[in-house]
């Protein structure tokens, strides 16, 4: 009979404890960010559920932005014309992909990577199979930013001041766009492709059926920064401190909401839209219900990128070598996290 109490009371701690564990991976999902620090030419990688750095990775000169594709992470090495290739098991490099000078992004799509060098006016393909170089494509004249569709990749060509339309399944370029002055970015919305241009403070559309201008929208003084959410676009406009609000179904601006000081990055999560201001040490949280904004938080000095995790916002404070985290569903700061110099991006593998 004694022996009988003690399998059930075994038994019951076991589906105990395997409720409580799994009550609590279910709430809260493991992921890591892996924060590029330009300044060390380092990768922290942070574990998202204890906020703390695990490890500290040595990558190529001056890692400006990184890429999360399925177990490996690509670090854009800006200075030494590298693209380096992290393990999230080991948190280990594997290999130094070669590309072209200033490499500044890269995005992934079919089992292909595609590094934007700016110096170089060229798109180096990898194939993330091998990580090796498979291709190269001459575009325009400093590439900065690109955007993918399901067949083509558009290129936004800073100082040639136009967009390289390159066929995915040729892997050349099947049209070139001119725009206005000083393109900086360019996203996708409603079947179509909308281009910042900063010299001009406006929008440039293009219908990617014919990939053709279709119009100009106006927005704000200076914009650096545009993201899609739904069928809404938002502008950071640096200069006049606003995030201007396009509908993609009309092409017309639905609103200007008043931010921090510089805002230069935007991101959604809860249904928020988070503003980052690179001068005021400030991140503007605007509710997309009346696109107005709701909550300023103070981060650290010179914040420049924001991304989530497990209902968590990390925010790269370049200038004071950290990383912000706030809680998104209070929007209230939770901790602050030191990593390496100038930290200029975050990206997130969640497991």
């Amino acid at each position: 009979m004694r022996h009988q109490n003690f399998l059930r009371w075994v038994f019951l701690a076991f589906i105990l404890g395997w409720t409580i564990t799994g009550w609590s991976q279910s709430g809260e999902n493991s992921s890591f960010i892996y924060v590029s620090n330009s300044g060390s030419h380092t990768v922290s990688v942070i574990d998202s559920i204890t906020d703390e750095v695990i490890q500290t990775v040595p990558v190529g000169v001056m890692p400006r932005r990184s890429g999360v594709l399925e177990s490996k992470v690509y670090v854009v090495n800006t200075e030494d014309r590298s693209v380096s290739v992290i393990d999230v098991e080991s948190h280990e490099v594997l290999s130094a992909v070669p590309v072209f000078s200033s490499p500044l992004q890269i995005v992934f799509q079919n089992s292909k990577a595609y590094v934007a060098s700016n110096t170089a006016s060229r798109i180096t393909v990898i194939d993330t199979q091998t990580d090796t170089v498979s291709n190269d494509i001459l575009v325009g004249i400093g590439p900065r930013r690109m955007v993918l569709t399901e067949d083509k990749l558009y290129v936004v060509n800073t100082a040639s001041r136009n967009i390289s339309v390159v066929d995915l399944e040729s892997e050349a370029v099947v049209a070139t766009i001119e725009v206005e002055s000083a393109p900086l970015d360019l996203s996708l919305a409603n079947g179509k492709i909308y281009v910042i241009n900063s010299g001009g403070d406006n929008v440039s559309v293009i219908d990617t059926d014919v990939d053709e201008v279709i119009g100009i929208i106006d927005v704000g003084v200076e914009p650096r920064h545009i993201m899609t959410f739904e069928n809404q676009l938002f502008i950071a406009n640096a200069e006049s401190n606003t995030v201007s609000v396009i509908d993609a179904l009309s092409d017309e601006v639905i609103a200007t909401v008043e931010v921090g000081a510089r805002p230069v990055f935007a991101a959604v999560d809860q249904r928020k839209a988070y503003v980052v201001n690179q001068n005021g040490g400030t991140v503007s949280v605007i509710d997309l219900a009346e696109l107005r904004v709701r909550e300023t938080l103070m981060v650290g000095e010179r914040p420049v990128h924001v991304t989530f995790s497990n209902n968590k916002g990390y925010v790269a404070n370049s200038e004071s070598g950290s990383v912000t985290v706030f809680d998104v569903m209070e929007d209230e700061v939770l901790t602050t996290i030191e990593v390496g110099e100038n930290p200029s991006h975050t990206s997130v593998k969640t497991n």
